[in-house]
């Protein structure tokens, strides 16, 4: 619900109720394949019901306000949220039984029985957020930005026979500046702080303390040709305490964390704009260091160098048609799970293409091919089980407007 109160103030309040319920028979794998025989997997089959119902309340104010001769934007809002997750697993009888020979992908695994234990989770978590920003026009060439967000998030319940009681809360702030050098070059600088409460539990069933940290970040933002072509470059700084990172399992195969400090610094550079009429392009190389206290390499499933490409083009023959591609690249990452076990995932480069066609006013067709070349590569290395990602896909959309 929306409400304009003049041409200066708006108020929208946005309410959500979402139920999802669940009844599954999953056989989970476990354990590290050996490469030549197939062999060191082991069976672990379950049984899983679950009810998860997620109410949602958000009320924001957007207007303007008159101040030392100058007119400058206020917003304002308030959001309350609450989940409730019930569920339960049925262990399967045979948890633990060896799959040799890849014989835990030929189907081939009876189903069990899912009598041998029982355990489950039944816990609420509820969160209150209020913020305040505004911005001040200090002169025509500047800008000030400044804000102030807070968070009170706490859970009641258990999960697995493991207490989610915890309460954590905390007040940031935000400020930022813009300056227009000229009319076609501004620079900006912002500094905000960290808080984000956690769900992730350590290796003794305890939920981590919420991460924190502060955010420094500089750049300029330019338009040439009457908004032609637009370049931008950012430099960042972030240091953040107590981030949950995989740690391993326990007795029960459940993930377990730890939380981590590390400091990010690096760069972005981005350019977008029209090289002839109808023809667009995008690109974007991103690089960044990310260390921990010690001084090393710190969550190195990250990528630390990104790069993208995209090109769109209204073909003139036809003037309802355009084609595009895009291309991805990221360097090599990898994951050293202990002393005798490191985790690799090496550089890789994604191709996409993509064409749509207006039949009409209101009736659009597109066509998108992904991962053209058929790359094989893992989704991520954050754990020590991954998935590979798609390959070779494609997708037909038909859309209409009224």
């Amino acid at each position: 619900m929306t409400h304009q109160f003049d041409d200066d103030w708006r108020v929208s309040a946005t309410a959500t109720y979402n139920r999802s319920t669940s009844d599954s028979k999953l056989f989970y794998v476990y354990g590290t394949p050996d490469k030549a025989t197939g062999d060191g997997l082991f069976s672990y089959p379950s049984r899983y019901g679950s009810t998860n119902k997620q109410r949602l309340l958000d009320i924001a104010a957007t207007g303007k306000f008159t101040l030392a001769g100058r007119q400058h934007d206020l917003s304002m809002g308030l959001a309350w949220s609450k989940s409730t997750l019930d569920d339960i697993s049925y262990y399967g009888r045979g948890i633990g039984t060896a799959l040799p020979n890849g014989t835990a992908f030929d189907g081939s695994y009876p189903e069990p029985l899912f009598d041998a234990s029982t355990n489950g989770s039944n816990y609420k978590d509820e969160r209150k957020n209020a913020y305040l920003a505004a911005r001040f026009n200090l002169a025509d060439n500047a800008k000030l930005l400044a804000g102030v967000n807070t968070v009170k998030a706490d859970s009641t319940g258990s999960a697995y026979g493991v207490s989610q009681a915890k309460s954590q809360s905390d007040t940031t702030p935000y400020v930022g500046l813009v300056y227009d050098i000229d009319r076609h070059v501004s620079a900006y600088g912002s500094y905000t702080e960290i808080f984000n409460p956690q769900s992730s539990i350590d290796s003794k069933g305890q939920t981590l303390a919420a991460a924190t940290g502060k955010s420094l970040e500089a750049g300029l933002k330019s338009e040439w040709f009457d908004g032609r072509l637009n370049l931008s470059g950012t430099l960042f700084k972030t240091r953040q305490k107590n981030v949950a990172e995989a740690a391993g399992t326990t007795p029960d195969f459940k993930t377990f964390y730890k939380g981590v400090d590390s400091e990010s610094q690096g760069f972005e550079l981005d350019a977008s704009g029209e090289l002839a009429k109808g023809w667009q392009v995008n690109a974007g190389y991103s690089q960044l260091r990310l260390k921990g206290d010690a001084g090393q390499d710190a969550r190195t499933f990250i990528p630390r160098k990104q790069f993208h490409l995209a090109t769109t083009y209204h073909v003139p023959a036809v003037p309802t048609l355009k084609v595009g591609a895009s291309l991805t690249w990221q360097d090599a990452i990898y994951n050293k799970v202990d002393d005798s076990t490191t985790l690799h995932q090496g550089a890789y480069a994604q191709l996409g293409l993509m064409a749509s066609y207006n039949i009409s006013r209101n009736v659009s067709l597109s066509l998108n091919l992904n991962n053209v070349t058929d790359k094989k590569h893992l989704t991520s290395l954050y754990w020590t089980q991954s998935l590979y990602a798609a390959g070779r896909n494609g997708s037909a959309t038909l859309s209409w407007k009224y």
